[in-house]
């Protein structure tokens, strides 16, 4: 009689898949532990993005604490342009250096700001499209829509 079923081949091939088990288990402990290592790490840029709200906030107000700034220093110049008294010359002249160094320190800040800016969006929308298994990571909304908060 013809044996339908050999034991020693069913044997071997339990084995085979009690050992793919085993190792297919403790593939998935790891992939638990790189998951909750990522969050951590997801949790972390959540607070530094956070913070770099706060920044941008603090760099939107400096900016209108200038917009204050060239007001009054326009209000000076029309003071002179009215009175050619010497004492308004130097106060519109020394007025001037100084909001024309504080708007390079804007402008250097704001530089550095967009740059960063910038580079983490870019590494996030990789960091997304990698992690959606290559899905489209929609493209920023333009300025002036509406949708990006305080400007």
């Amino acid at each position: 009689m013809t044996k339908l079923v050999d034991l020693g081949t069913l044997v071997r091939e339990n084995r085979q898949a009690q050992r793919e088990d085993a190792e297919w288990l403790e593939e998935i402990q790891q992939w638990r532990g790189e998951q909750r290592r990522v969050l951590g790490w997801l949790s972390a840029v959540h607070h530094a993005w956070r913070e770099a709200e706060r920044l941008l906030a603090a760099h939107a107000q400096t900016i209108r604490g200038h917009e204050a700034c060239l007001k009054g220093h326009e209000a000076v110049v029309a003071e002179h342009q009215q009175d050619e008294l010497r004492s308004v010359e130097e106060r519109l002249l020394e007025d001037h250096r100084m909001l024309a160094a504080k708007h390079a320190e804007a402008r250097r800040a704001h530089e550095q700001i967009r740059s960063r800016h910038q580079a983490v969006v870019s590494e996030v929308r990789e960091l997304l499209r990698t992690a959606l298994g290559g899905a489209i990571v929609p493209e920023w909304v333009s300025p002036g829509d509406g949708s990006s908060g305080d400007e």
